[in-house]
């Protein structure tokens, strides 16, 4: 009840004390913008007798209270009572005795614990056999020294195990007691690293990693043991495999070596060797996307051309493949590199209407064969204006004349005066 009482009186009083002296609100507090509740810090007896131990949290301002500044009075750095009235730099409480000629971080050389040479200390570990290197060389002396206060620092076990044996059981990826890891942390861990994470280990020359596999969790591969993993691509890749729609890989009976056609660079890209089947890829195939050709299997996919392309000789119409009845064996005219340029050479088979004189004179084909569907018919009358009764009279002497295309054909097969 007493206390109670005074925790009252102690209100009343501080109550009467902002009102004296104009601070009621948190801009008006003595030690600045805080949000600290009184009672985290000051007790009922007196402002200046402080709560043991205090509820204020050091370590939430950013400046972490440990080794010999744990034990500072508050006054000791707060000269001010605005406690943001501070700074943070080693020179802002220590006055410095080398005058300014070895820089102003005190850290460099010393610890928070006493103002004892760093140097020495690293110096002395290289002597009992401990060199300090990496994060142990900036790590608290009480991080391994557990019974420092008592001055006890010869027998502290140099052993990785001794002090991160907590690391060693709580981490799952990979889990390294169920996989039975060695306690020897340095055969994959280095001080010089700076973290965990960044961990050496390297695979065996069975299994190098590469590509896709170096930046792969250990865990997807490794889910329940590490050695005796197989390093087969389909045991970790069956999903992908049985998933695979274009082309679908189940389906189609594919080989299970996922290596015959992928790379550890990445998933999509395929390097399969059409070259090693009856039917190399050239040309335009090339860049063909396969589900073009294999719409529902791979293997038995037909290699005439007229299988792929059906659409293509039914659609012609320059001339009409289907009507004139050509032959379904596309490569006897057209090649892979361009579907419309084809090898069927007219000059050299019949007559020249690509070179000399009918060069760029037609359009089409129906140009001279009238009939689409027999090509053995052509007609040159219908295109050169000759008249009639000029022509019976400029081939008067000329013996079986005739005023047909046959017989045009047959005095001039190259399109030239005989």
């Amino acid at each position: 009840m007493r206390n109670k009482l005074r925790v009252a009186i102690t209100i009343a009083l501080f109550t009467l004390f902002v009102a004296m002296f104009g601070f009621g609100s948190p801009d008006d507090n003595p030690h600045g913008k805080i949000s600290q509740d009184c009672q985290d810090c000051h007790t009922s007896k007196s402002w200046k007798h402080l709560a043991s131990p205090m509820k204020f949290d050091h370590d939430k301002t950013g400046f972490r209270l440990d080794g010999s500044h744990a034990q500072a009075e508050c006054a000791g750095c707060h000269k001010d009572l605005v406690f943001s009235h501070v700074g943070t730099a080693c020179a802002d409480c220590h006055a410095d005795h080398h005058m300014g000629q070895l820089g102003s971080d005190c850290q460099n050389c010393h610890t928070n614990r006493d103002w004892q040479s760093r140097k020495d200390i690293i110096d002395l570990h290289i002597q009992r056999g401990f060199p300090l290197t990496g994060v142990h060389a900036v790590a608290d002396c009480e991080s391994c020294h557990r019974n420092s206060d008592r001055e006890e620092f010869t027998g502290t076990p140099t052993d990785c195990q001794s002090c991160h044996k907590d690391a060693l059981a709580t981490t799952t990826n990979p889990n390294h007691v169920l996989a039975g890891f060695t306690t020897d942390c340095e055969n994959c861990h280095r001080a010089g690293l700076g973290s965990w994470t960044e961990a050496i280990y390297q695979h065996t020359a069975a299994f190098p990693l590469t590509g896709g596999h170096r930046s792969a969790e250990c865990s997807q591969c490794h889910t329940n043991t590490f050695a005796g993993t197989s390093n087969a691509c389909y045991d970790c890749h069956r999903s992908d495999y049985e998933a695979t729609a274009r082309p679908n890989h189940l389906a189609s009976g594919f080989s299970t070596d996922c290596a015959d056609c992928h790379s550890t660079m990445n998933w999509v890209s395929a390097n399969f060797d059409h070259r090693q089947t009856a039917f190399p890829l050239t040309g335009a195939h090339i860049g063909v996307p396969c589900m073009a050709c294999h719409a529902t299997q791979f293997a038995g996919t037909p290699t005439n051309c007229y299988a792929c392309h059906q659409a293509d000789y039914d659609g012609a119409t320059n001339p009409n493949h289907l009507a004139v009845g050509f032959s379904t064996d596309c490569a006897s005219c057209h090649n892979s590199i361009a579907w419309n340029t084809t090898a069927w050479n007219h000059d050299a088979l019949y007559f020249p209407i690509n070179s000399g004189v009918h060069n760029n004179k037609w359009n089409l084909c129906s140009d001279c064969h009238t009939v689409s569907t027999n090509f053995a018919v052509f007609e040159c009358i219908n295109c050169h204006a000759h008249n009639l009764t000029q022509m019976n009279d400029k081939h008067s002497a000329v013996p079986n004349y005739q005023y047909l295309s046959t017989a045009c054909y047959n005095c001039h097969p190259n399109g030239r005066k005989p």
